[in-house]
């Protein structure tokens, strides 16, 4: 089962990569962006939705890494578990 995480919101309507550093993203629409890892040999172990408008961000875990123990430890920021 993937598991959600609601991420700390970025300043509404900026650009999410003035935020973001790490992340390499996919435009979706005109509101929406996907932030992912660029590591194409390696496994996905999640995605971040960006409501651009509100700035609002949500990570979807992949079921291989539910846990925070399994992912980066550095890059996880949650404000819910």
């Amino acid at each position: 089962m993937f598991d959600l995480e609601e991420m700390s919101p970025i300043p509404a309507g900026s650009n999410p990569f003035v935020h973001d550093h790490y992340h390499m993203g996919t435009t979706l629409g005109s509101n929406v962006l996907v932030m992912h890892e660029n590591h194409k040999n390696a496994p996905a172990q999640y995605l971040i939705i960006v409501h651009k408008p509100t700035g609002q961000r949500l990570r979807i875990i992949f079921p291989e890494f539910e846990t925070r123990e399994a992912m980066h430890p550095d890059l996880f920021v949650a404000m819910r578990s």
